[in-house]
């Protein structure tokens, strides 16, 4: 049976794709460079899907599909440049064309979303005037890979001229070159398409940016590797943008964050051996950022403190004695703020206590007990920081 089923699908060979681990890699940074933008955070399940086809793309190929695999980089590319016209509307999710699409009604081509990205992007059409060679390159390589969706030509065959397998070779090898080609650079495309969006995942691999942002990033910025992979001259040109240099004007004014603020920020890691360095910009900190610092003060005995349910989740460098990598659940946060006494209670190997103050909770874990006197220091903690929250908003 194994063997008829070769037998049906002998016209299948298997390929190799260069540059496939950074392919990968990179479809997996897009995955994750949510934007921050509250109008369109919804709509980056659209750049995960095309993530997705690229991915869809690489097995395909391998496998020997190379029609479909032509065809998930297409479709990668239009849902990109989909939700790029998205973006540009007032209010994308309000938008006629987003319903419509929504409810899989008439939409139109990709070649008609192009022309209306001219039209009504003004990102987009400063990055694709910036980067014109790329992008013309890229409509060329899309009629070349449309052959080959379209079956245009015995190149773009399964079964072609065995007697000549010379001609076979050719075609192969040319089909393996512009496969190659078409993959890398509109994986390259729909990055500069995410980036047209706005333009954070380049904006954090700036130091000297990075720590003038004062609030957490939801977008994981492209790594180093990325940034190669798009071309370093590309990214040169993209930052010097109206659209980019905007953003970086925004943030200049702003006090530049040492990196122990920044990491409290952005990774809730605070080391108390930096508190001399943090006290200065305490004041820039989070509500929430701010009492989890004191409180870790407070004791060195306190490991990990929990806000929202354990949604935001603050560790130090004193480690629980649960151990680093323990697993979680919110419902053991449940238990100890239902229970009767809501401090020291067992935890695993460690203790959790439950303390609170108008909006705010808080769990703490910590190694050992806390005393009376210590469980009032810290809900002390908590009052002062909001009462001088409402003091400044009263201001």
């Amino acid at each position: 049976m194994e063997e008829l089923e070769d037998w049906h699908y002998r016209h299948l060979t298997t390929n190799t794709i260069k540059n496939r681990e950074d392919i990968l890699s990179v479809s997996e940074n897009i995955d994750n460079s949510f934007s921050g933008r509250i109008d369109v955070c919804g709509l980056h399940i659209f750049f995960v899907e095309s993530a997705c086809m690229i991915r869809n793309a690489v097995s395909q190929y391998e496998q020997g599909f190379m029609d479909a695999a032509f065809y998930s980089i297409r479709t990668a590319l239009e849902l990109a440049r989909v939700v790029t016209y998205f973006s540009s509307q007032k209010q994308p999710l309000e938008s006629s064309l987003y319903k419509a699409w929504v409810c899989g009604k008439k939409f139109p081509f990709d070649s008609k979303i192009r022309l209306a990205l001219v039209d009504a992007a003004s990102a987009y059409n400063e990055i694709r005037t910036a980067l014109s060679d790329f992008f013309d390159d890229q409509d060329n390589r899309l009629k070349q890979a449309n052959k080959y969706i379209h079956k245009q030509g015995y190149k773009t065959f399964y079964t072609q001229n065995t007697l000549r397998s010379d001609l076979n070779d050719l075609r192969k090898h040319r089909t393996n070159e512009l496969f190659n080609d078409f993959i890398v650079n509109s994986t390259v495309e729909v990055a500069l398409l995410r980036l047209c969006i706005d333009p954070f995942p380049v904006l954090l691999q700036d130091e000297s940016i990075m720590y003038k942002i004062h609030f957490q990033s939801v977008t994981f910025p492209f790594t180093e590797n990325t940034i190669k992979f798009i071309g370093e001259d590309k990214v040169e040109k993209y930052r010097n943008t109206i659209f980019y240099q905007s953003h970086v004007d925004s943030f200049a004014s702003n006090e530049e964050l040492c990196a122990e603020v920044y990491n409290i920020m952005n990774n809730e890691y605070y080391d108390r051996c930096s508190w001399e360095k943090v006290k200065p910009q305490l004041k820039l900190l989070s509500l929430n950022d701010q009492i989890a610092v004191l409180i870790f003060n407070s004791s060195e005995y306190i490991s990990d403190i929990y806000f929202y349910g354990g949604f935001a989740h603050y560790f130090s460098n004193v480690h629980s004695n649960n151990g680093i990598m323990r697993g979680f659940d919110s419902r053991d946060l449940d238990k100890v703020k239902k229970s009767k006494d809501k401090s020291n209670t067992q935890y695993h190997k460690a203790f959790m206590s439950y303390l609170s103050y108008g909006d705010i909770e808080c769990w703490i874990e910590h190694n050992i007990r806390l005393t009376e006197k210590q469980i009032k220091q810290i809900h002390k903690i908590i009052k002062d920081a909001v009462m001088e929250i409402c003091k400044s908003f009263q201001k």
